[in-house]
């Protein structure tokens, strides 16, 4: 990957008048070298607002061939997280003609503050900022953005937002905007609108949440201000917080992957599933968290929260229709966190089950916490049977929550470290047992219960001296299995990397499996 120019000069542009920031980025882009990997794309990397509390990257990636110059901008609202992490995955986007550049946390204090508005200012909406009718520009956050918007000129502007409810849903109380692509009106920006929202509603299958098109952006909003003021086409796509992060992050990926394939800058079969780019950092291991039907509504944050910024491991949410269409391929290990068993395997069908086998039979990693344990026994008609495992008293899944007590065995010790008998939150997890399935080589018990919980008149004295992690084999893959909740659990969440780790397979890369390099890049 080529960086030219660097983010010192880039800066010095940021801060140019209008007309020389125009003239010398055009000139940058145009001087800058093709990548000498081959991939046809040089990037580049800018710090807006360098050297204040509001630094931010954006991410600019030219083709050798000419083509339109598309602004993709994501958490403009800092409460919105499916625009910064669609807008994280589509900054590695390779093109084939044009410029794609990207800010995937336009106003980042807001969103790791996870709130709307800009931290300590509670009046101060950026999407309110930028220049309207009387063109004034308000705001030390908003100037940065526009000379770099106005510099470049943009054919086309996309901004990535969320609502609370589709847009389907609206009353004459309240105007909801989930699921829409609320566009400037012009008639080619209207066209492609609409091959966007058609392109989204094919993986949209209740009628009640389509997709729809409508006019236009508010004033003082970034859309807004590139249409009036730049002439450019500007839509802001607008997900429903009612759906699962991973899906609405996956809905603004379609849409703008649509987009760029209709400007000729995407080859048609070109996948809007690509997460990650192609070159590898040294170490790093890639981990899918699905996040779809059957899972808590904060199960995959549980899961995110365990792994330290700046690190080896590098997560991405995922949905069934995901790893269906082969994504996991992508991945080097696969997470299935708490919720429903059932409701997982149902919202993965058979495509999708298929699909994690193949994942893991071809050596990638499985880690399931309760609910994902389930899914991965060979115990019921739905289960993967990646895992020697059934499950006892069935009847009384529903035993209860709480604290319970663990004894680390000789292995749990070795990879774990720690107290031998650590306590945990359980939450009506797998009991499980040996299935003895001669097929699938038998798992090694990582952890035991001490104690146990017998609610809902659940008979007592079944938990303790049962398995509460256990490790195995599928092929060439590796599982672990939490029959409790070590994300929840505050004192174990260093488990979730340690596991992570323990599910790769061991390469060349020694660097590769360190556990004291859990971190994750958010």
């Amino acid at each position: 990957m080529n960086l030219s120019p660097d983010s010192a000069t880039l800066f010095r542009i940021m801060r140019a008048p209008v007309l020389k920031a125009t003239l010398v980025l055009a000139g940058l882009l145009l001087l800058a070298p093709p990548d000498a990997r081959g991939d046809a794309n040089t990037i580049s990397e800018v710090a807006l607002a360098k050297g204040t509390r509001w630094e931010t990257p954006a991410f600019l990636r030219r083709a050798v061939r000419a083509g339109p110059t598309v602004v993709v901008v994501g958490g403009m609202h800092g409460d919105e997280p499916a625009g910064w992490r669609a807008a994280r995955a589509i900054r590695h986007w390779a093109i084939i003609r044009g410029t794609l550049v990207v800010i995937p946390s336009i106003n980042r204090r807001a969103c790791e503050a996870v709130q709307r508005k800009v931290p300590a200012n509670p009046d101060y909406d950026l999407n309110r900022q930028f220049p309207s009718a009387d063109l004034k520009i308000t705001g030390p956050l908003a100037r940065p953005i526009w000379r770099l918007v106005t510099g470049l000129r943009p054919d086309w502007l996309l901004d990535l937002h969320e609502s609370a409810n589709y847009r389907s849903m609206t009353t004459a109380k309240r105007k909801y905007l989930g699921n829409s692509l609320i566009v400037f009106p012009d008639p080619d920006t209207e066209r492609i609108a609409g091959l966007m929202a058609k392109a989204a509603n094919e993986r949209t299958p209740r009628k009640d949440r389509k997709w729809v098109v409508i006019k236009e952006p508010i004033e003082g909003s970034l859309a807004r201000a590139a249409a009036v003021r730049l002439s450019a086409h500007s839509l802001i796509a607008e997900t429903s917080v009612r759906d699962p992060v991973a899906i609405r992050v996956r809905q603004h990926r379609i849409a703008v992957h649509r987009l760029l394939v209709e400007l000729g800058m995407m080859e048609p079969a070109s996948s809007p599933y690509t997460l990650f780019p192609k070159d590898r950092k040294r170490g790093e291991v890639r981990l899918a968290i699905y996040n779809d039907g059957g899972t808590g509504a904060k199960s995959a944050w549980f899961v995110e929260q365990c792994l330290p910024a700046g690190g080896k491991i590098r997560s991405r949410r995922i949905t069934a229709a995901e790893i269906a269409a082969g994504a996991l391929a992508s991945f080097d290990v696969v997470a299935f966190p708490g919720g429903t068993g059932a409701g997982q395997s149902r919202t993965l069908g058979e495509p999708g089950r298929n699909a994690v086998r193949e994942f893991v039979r071809k050596g990638g990693g499985y880690l399931g916490f309760c609910a994902g344990a389930y899914l991965a026994t060979r115990h019921y008609s739905w289960s993967l049977g990646i895992v020697d495992a059934k499950v006892l008293d069935t009847e009384h899944w529903a035993r209860g929550t709480g604290t319970v007590r663990l004894r680390l065995t000789a292995a749990g010790r070795a990879m774990f470290g720690g107290k031998a008998g650590p306590d945990i939150y359980y939450g009506q997890g797998p009991i499980l047992a040996p299935a003895g399935d001669p097929e699938i080589p038998d798992f090694d018990a990582l952890a035991i219960y001490v104690t146990g919980i017998a609610k809902n008149g659940a008979p007592k004295g079944v938990m303790p001296g049962t398995p509460a992690i256990v490790r195995g084999r599928f092929g060439a893959g590796r599982v672990v299995l939490f029959s409790a909740h070590p994300e929840r659990t505050k004192a174990l969440n260093r488990y979730v990397p340690q596991a992570v780790f323990r599910a790769v397979q061991p390469r060349a890369d020694s660097t590769r499996r360190s556990p004291s390099d859990g971190r994750n890049e958010r």
